[in-house]
């Protein structure tokens, strides 16, 4: 019964330009107030998370107004897939770590740092040489490209996304990794066909809480 209830409530979610552009501009804003809050330079890049997420929310609306495959549609989709593909596996080790104190978390960092990287990397080079296609069903959006589901390859991704910040030592980053992580799974069960866009949104909408990192300090594990 819960679950049912739990469905019902994911399934009324609407997706759409409005949601999308709304999303980015709180983010933006998100992001400038937690920038605002970094006490160093090598904080700067975890707080800009908020910042490239309203950048990928802001292609998604543009992809929602533009509604039909075009030459321009067919850039903004692929843009939103570098954000999700290439550029999150990079980013999110490389921000985690660079605030990382920790020796042997550091460590752990850096392995996830090259894994993400030569992920990141693999994935880019498919969405530079392959079509990229979308169709808008049911307010979601869903993605087309053929690379290749490698079960073990996806594993990795997770890891080195939401585990990165998963095995900070920084309270409310291993918050924003499980609350990401746990998105994830929620994502995949209900809506496996548009399983990007939707995460993506999600995880956007979820990353307001580095600013709470950022802002309140509140200590290590």
């Amino acid at each position: 019964m819960r679950n049912k209830y739990i469905f019902a409530i994911l399934h009324s979610m609407c997706f759409s330009a409005t949601a999308s552009f709304v999303a980015s501009g709180v983010l933006a804003a998100a992001g400038v107030a937690t920038l605002k809050n970094t006490k160093s330079k090598r904080e700067i890049p975890l707080a800009c998370i908020p910042l490239l997420f309203a950048v990928q929310q802001f292609l998604e609306g543009m992809l929602w107004l533009i509604g039909e495959p075009t030459d321009l549609s067919s850039a903004i989709a692929t843009g939103f897939l570098f954000f999700a593909f290439a550029v999150w596996p990079i980013f999110m080790p490389a921000a985690v770590r660079m605030i990382e104190e920790n020796p042997l978390r550091r460590n752990i960092l850096s392995i996830f740092l090259i894994t993400g990287t030569i992920i990141g990397l693999s994935f880019a080079t498919f969405l530079i040489r392959l079509p990229v296609s979308f169709a808008i069903s049911d307010h979601r959006i869903e993605y087309f490209i053929d690379i290749p589901r490698i079960l073990w390859t996806i594993a990795l991704y997770v890891v080195v996304t939401c585990g990165s910040c998963m095995i900070s030592s920084h309270r409310m980053i291993v918050i924003f990794g499980a609350a990401v992580a746990l998105s994830l799974a929620i994502t995949l069960y209900y809506y496996e066909a548009t399983f990007t866009s939707v995460w993506c949104f999600f995880a956007a909408i979820l990353s307001v809480i580095l600013y709470l990192h950022f802002k309140f300090r509140w200590g290590s594990q």
